[in-house]
């Protein structure tokens, strides 16, 4: 059973840090991690840290390494997991990205950064055949999201990203239930 306290829809705090996600989450992560064995797990935006703190959990049950990134410090106090106060979109940042990704084994980029399909559009050339990325406040289409997000029992309100957005030259959608909980997959082909 995994422990957070609900303060208000959309966030809600995790082991201490806020997090800004559907809080049915630990219903659906578990699962994606079983099915999907990582290597290494990169996360570009890590906000408040509530969801990073989450992935650091899962990188100590499945066996992944795990680092996220955000160009702002919102974090309160020292974090358990390893942070990078740098931005992904270029620099030191991005060259730490993409070495990653160049590593030995299956990377997981995880999109929840201040523009998504940038993020996405950015990295998805550098992923190895078989890598996943995911990407939040997803859906396929603004009707897709209409019709089954922005509405009870679950209402997800925000829409940052859709197929439209993306470049699927290269990728392609998996058929996971995250799309439940705004969040997109796509394989690198």
């Amino acid at each position: 059973m995994t422990s957070y306290t609900c303060s208000r829809k959309g966030r809600f705090i995790y082991k201490g840090y806020p997090m800004q996600q559907n809080n049915t989450i630990f219903d659906y992560f578990p699962g994606f991690f079983q099915q999907h064995e990582f290597d290494h797990v990169i996360e570009i935006g890590t906000s408040e840290g509530g969801f990073s703190l989450y992935l650091h959990d899962l990188s100590q049950l499945h066996g992944f390494t795990f680092r996220t990134y955000d160009v702002e410090n919102k974090l309160p106090g020292n974090p358990p997991f390893d942070f990078r106060h740098k931005s992904a979109w270029d620099g030191e940042g991005f060259d730490e990205i993409v070495d990653t990704i160049d590593l030995p084994g299956r990377v997981l980029l995880v999109v929840d950064g201040g523009d998504k399909p940038k993020e996405i559009n950015l990295y998805s050339p550098f992923l190895k055949a078989n890598d996943i990325v995911i990407c939040h406040d997803y859906a396929p289409t603004r009707q897709y999201h209409e019709e089954h997000l922005n509405k009870e029992p679950y209402r997800w309100n925000w829409l940052e990203i859709e197929d439209k957005d993306i470049d699927l030259t290269n990728l392609e959608a998996i058929n996971t239930n995250l799309i439940d909980v705004a969040w997109g997959a796509f394989r690198k082909l």
